[in-house]
């Protein structure tokens, strides 16, 4: 059942998909209702889970359930990946690429490659204060909060 993304609690699950190029705003328009049709849709062992999914910065595809309602299964799960393995492949995007890591830099969104960080940092392109979209949050109230952060207060702070 589909509620929109400030409905969920603090403690809803969610999974962040983040593409490897920005989404035009034709697709976008076009994916925000197939992120909608999905998650109406989408139940656990013939539930449906209170859910919701989001488009940001027309690049990170967002899905959320509140587990207190009804826990997502592994059945349910793997049809969450099917359906971002489907738009990976309607829009020709990598959605599941964890080796590319965006940053805001000067209210852009900069994606550099993992490999690529010491150079960044050494450079300076990347500091410990750039934001860092942390795509590893597993809950709701972290995305308002814990989402976007400085990347020295990451995992990437070995870097630093």
């Amino acid at each position: 059942m589909y509620v929109s993304f400030e409905q969920l609690p603090p403690q809803a699950r969610i999974w962040i998909y983040q593409a490897d190029r920005e989404f035009t705003p034709a697709e976008a328009i076009e994916l925000q209702d197939k992120i909608k049709s999905f998650v109406t849709d989408w139940s656990a062992h013939g539930k449906a889970l209170l859910a919701s999914g989001l488009l940001l910065h027309n690049r990170f595809v967002i899905l959320g359930t509140d587990a207190d309602v009804t826990a997502p299964s592994g059945c349910s799960i793997d049809s969450s990946v099917q359906f971002i393995r489907e738009l990976e492949q309607t829009y020709g995007v990598s959605l599941f690429d964890r080796t590319h890591l965006a940053f805001k830099v000067n209210g852009a969104i900069e994606i550099h490659p993992l490999t690529e960080m010491p150079v960044a940092v050494a450079s300076g392109k990347i500091t410990a204060e750039t934001p860092y979209f942390d795509n590893l949050v597993g809950e709701a109230g972290t995305l308002k909060n814990g989402w976007l952060k400085p990347a020295g207060e990451s995992w990437l702070r070995k870097y630093f």
